[in-house]
């Protein structure tokens, strides 16, 4: 986005002397400077702007306002075609030309495309807003999840145990997929969907910051991961949101306190999802007032609840309402107020309940020595044998042990238990360790002397050397190059090394637009005004066509996105011979898992539901292209 100053300062002078004779209905020879101010003074006027606003029917408004809601995104002519009906899609071009014209919008042209990229003014900002339904029903369950920070310590305890796997195209194996999956239950209330989304955005932090490496055909987590939880594991949270906010906003903190003002008191779901629309514009929003499945929303906004930052009322699956939770307020006041965490507690049964609130390092240690029997704001675990010595034999330390006991208050038949256990394990050890040579004398005395380099160590060898930590191994190489000391990697050695995040996780980015020229012709582009006639000719048309079965898919999800109805010529199976049946649909769902194919149609006269078998289906063509 940019300002109106700097559109204007940028514009050609003689499109900037028709803007002014526009403006001043006078033409003459004026000073370039003048004409510049008082072209700026005149359009930059909020009341004018305002009255603009108030004129437009309701459809319009819907588009400026997605426009002015996508801040430095933009929006796309095809992207902002799904906002309007068929009946209004002719006008929207012309709609769009005059708001410019009027230097309400600007747009770019990307010469490789043939769309315009349409933005906001920042003079406009928050002028141009539809408002915003509050939501009143008091019966209503509002679900609050804040589980994140206990899954990004879940995820990590399974790559400790060796469970997380890449596949040959270094994407997340199926199978870790599903182990995941299983585990986060909790979001299940909202949508069996919900814990995908979750899981994509949580491997996309971890690999982005490489605490996850891949170590052959496993994701294991990297030395920096346990430094961070050991030492700053309270600050996960605020390390996330600024990643987060990277990520969807380029690190602009302000664009998301600008919708986040405009939710302070509850409002109905279809007013947030059409709020946020424009950062994930990929589905046709629904009409106002309905409630919206977890599907129809944007990403974002989900990802906003994943991260406990909006409450969402639910009934059924069916998100009703959203409002800012406390963690929100505090983001968008910029205020901190210490969190209350219950203590943990432990049987003497070998049970254990820890509040998913707990501190990072304390939730990825306990994931690891113990079964996790719940996924709820209140955890629980179960001490058993087998999955201790599990997690003893995936690199913990005795200090590991102690510190696990002293955090969790365990009763004293438990700690005798453990202790017990662990002393199978860590009296007899049978391992394969690194063993670093120094040759020199003093160059081994300094090293041991440094306690930096010493924690990379489990054991220093008299007159030999010492015994480096696996998972510290690079960071001795680096404090060694102090020394001038590089030693050689053996051939077979594997090390682990990192993954890139985006060709891991590519459903995780969002697509932009591309950046392109700003148009200063203000001239109807050949492209949109003949948008119909081209698609007369191709599947897209308004010609009855026979189609093969993947271009009626096509044209089906396209009539599904687009809103668009469609009119079939439909035989009857039972009677081949008689005469083909036109019949008017839109289509409300399509499935295609299984044969036969088949879509469910929705008759706009009778206001029905009824399946249409696509083998069915002689000739179709688009009503409204």
């Amino acid at each position: 986005m940019q300002s109106l100053s700097q559109f204007l300062d940028q514009m050609p002078k003689p499109m900037l002397r028709e803007m002014h004779a526009k403006a001043y209905e006078k033409k003459g020879l004026i000073h370039n400077a003048l004409i510049l101010s008082e072209v700026e003074q005149f359009f930059s006027g909020i009341p004018r702007a305002q009255t603009f606003f108030l004129s437009l029917e309701p459809w319009q408004q819907l588009c400026l306002s997605a426009i002015y809601n996508s801040r430095n995104r933009g929006l796309e002519t095809h992207e902002i075609r799904l906002l309007v009906t068929a009946e209004h899609r002719k006008k929207l071009d012309a709609f769009l030309l005059e708001a410019v014209r009027n230097l309400y919008l600007y747009r770019e042209k990307n010469p490789g495309r043939t769309s315009f990229v349409y933005h906001g003014f920042l003079d406009f900002m928050g002028i141009f807003q539809v408002e915003m339904h509050p939501y009143e029903a008091a019966s209503s369950h509002w679900f609050h999840y804040e589980m994140l920070e206990w899954h990004i310590c879940l995820v990590l305890s399974f790559a400790k145990l060796g469970k997380l796997r890449v596949n040959n195209s270094r994407a997340l194996h199926r199978r870790s997929l599903t182990i995941c999956e299983d585990a986060f239950t909790h979001s299940r209330n909202v949508s069996p969907e919900a814990a995908a989304d979750e899981i994509l955005l949580i491997f996309h932090f971890l690999l982005s910051k490489e605490w996850l490496l891949q170590k052959e055909s496993l994701l294991v987590p990297s030395a920096s991961a346990f430094t961070f939880l050991n030492r700053n594991g309270f600050r996960l949270r605020t390390e996330f949101l600024k990643w987060w906010i990277d990520e969807r906003f380029s690190g602009d903190k302000t664009s998301l306190f600008h919708f986040f003002r405009q939710m302070k008191e509850p409002v109905r779901a279809s007013g947030a999802a059409r709020l946020f629309w424009p950062l994930d514009p990929v589905t046709r929003l629904q009409e106002s007032g309905q409630t919206v499945f977890w599907s129809g929303t944007s990403r974002v906004l989900r990802e906003l609840w994943l991260m406990g930052y909006l409450d969402f009322a639910v009934a059924q699956h069916r998100i009703q309402g959203v409002r800012l939770t406390e963690l929100g307020r505090e983001l968008l006041t910029e205020s901190v107020e210490i969190p209350k965490v219950a203590p943990p507690s432990a049987l003497p049964n070998f049970e254990m309940i820890l509040p998913a609130s707990s501190p990072p390092r304390l939730l990825f240690l306990t994931a690891c020595l113990a079964e996790v029997k719940s996924d709820e704001p209140f955890l629980r675990f179960v001490l058993e044998r087998s999955v201790y010595l599990r997690g003893l034999q995936s690199g913990f330390s005795e200090e590991d042990v102690d510190h696990f006991m002293n955090w969790n208050h365990l009763p004293e038949n438990v700690v005798a238990t453990l202790s017990e256990w662990a002393s199978s394990y860590f009296d007899a050890k049978l391992s394969t360790v690194r063993l670093l040579k120094i040759s020199k004398p003093e160059v081994r005395k300094s090293l041991s002397r440094f306690d930096h380099f010493m924690e990379c160590v489990i054991e220093e060898i008299p007159s030999y050397g010492f015994i480096l930590r696996p998972e510290k191994e690079m960071a001795a190489r680096e404090l060694l190059k102090h020394y001038g000391l590089e030693p050689g990697i053996q051939e077979t050695e594997e090390l682990a090394v990192p993954l890139d995040a985006k060709q891991c996780n590519k459903d995780f980015i969002l697509p932009l637009p591309p950046s392109g020229e700003v148009d200063y012709a203000f001239r109807m582009d050949s492209d949109t005004e003949d948008f119909s006639q081209m698609l007369g000719t191709t599947k897209y048309g308004r010609d009855f066509c026979k189609l093969e079965t993947s271009d009626l898919f096509k044209v089906l999800r396209y009539a599904q996105m687009m809103g668009s109805p469609l009119v079939a010529r439909v035989r009857s199976p039972e009677h081949p011979k008689k005469e083909k049946q036109e019949i008017q649909f839109n289509v409300k769902s399509i499935h295609l898992s299984k044969n036969p194919y088949h879509v469910i149609a929705e008759s706009p006269s009778q206001e029905a539901f009824f399946p249409l078998y696509l083998d069915n289906i002689e000739e179709i063509k688009l009503l409204h292209s």
